[in-house]
């Protein structure tokens, strides 16, 4: 699928999307589980209630092939004070087949938007060294390497080096 022949969008979930959210959320955990630190394990017991807090706490994004979503992108917001702002990118997951499509660029856009205006001058993010595609995309996206930490992601019984990845941004 090409975007721009049949485009998707991206838009906010919210308690309404609580459902979806925890499905794919789920999926993500089941299929990729060396692309998180959480465990599907850990995950799979939470309550709906839970799954809304989550949604409170964390501004996630969903992207949609028609009505059908295939992807989230959250946001953590460290708004402390006497320190800029900082924002984490988190839980970010694409079903394979939509991948290469254009989908997380596009997420990542609405991302860095919001985050732009609730004035976060800063994206941080995590990934294992081994996904290559990931450190890619963010390379592509803008962001810079800071830190790498040998043996901090443990995936499939392996201790894996994970990435520090940042972006500045230009708050509205």
């Amino acid at each position: 699928m090409v975007l721009n022949e049949n485009p998707c969008v991206v838009r906010r979930l919210g308690a309404e999307d609580v459902e979806l959210f925890k499905h794919l959320r789920l999926e993500a955990l089941r299929y990729e589980p060396d692309s998180f630190a959480s465990r599907i394990e850990d995950e799979i017991e939470l309550s709906l209630e839970d799954w809304l807090k989550r949604l409170q706490d964390i501004t996630v994004f969903g992207v949609f092939d028609k009505s059908v979503a295939f992807g989230i992108m959250g946001l953590i917001s460290d708004h402390s004070v006497g320190k800029a702002s900082q924002g984490s990118l988190v839980m970010v997951y694409i079903q394979k087949l939509k991948r290469q499509t254009g989908a997380a660029s596009l997420m990542l856009k609405e991302v860095i938007k919001f985050a732009s205006e609730t004035n976060i001058s800063q994206l941080k993010l995590c990934v294992s060294a081994e996904n290559t595609a990931a450190e890619r995309f963010y390379s592509e996206e803008g962001f810079v390497e800071i830190e790498r930490t040998q043996g901090a992601n443990k995936c499939a019984g392996n201790k894996n080096d994970e990435l520090v990845m940042v972006r500045a941004l230009n708050p509205a």
